[in-house]
């Protein structure tokens, strides 16, 4: 929520508001700015994900982490790993196609 209102009020240092979740949820506790406190509509509308450009750099990683070394000697010794291998750099490129 912290950056959802960032996002909507610019301008706002974030001193200026204070958030709470006293178990049935966050919401805004302290608001202190000039600027117009935002609603609980305004807030649910921002599209807080990450950029795909992130999100595929986040998948490329992962990918690649789970080429171990033990992954390579089986890709080396096996049909079965060789195709293994081969999938996992096609999901690769797919990602490396949306940066």
């Amino acid at each position: 929520m912290y950056n959802k209102i960032l996002k909507l009020r610019k301008n706002i240092d974030p001193s200026e508001f204070e958030l709470q979740d006293d178990g049935s949820g966050v919401y805004i506790s302290k608001w202190t700015s000039s600027e117009i406190k935002p609603t609980d509509a305004e807030i649910a509308s921002v599209d807080d994900s990450k950029p795909t450009w992130i999100a595929a750099q986040e998948e490329i990683h992962r990918l690649e982490a789970s080429i171990t070394s033990r992954r390579l000697r089986d890709a080396l010794a096996s049909d079965e790993g060789k195709v293994w291998m081969d999938d996992v750099e096609k999901l690769i490129a797919v990602e490396r196609g949306k940066l």
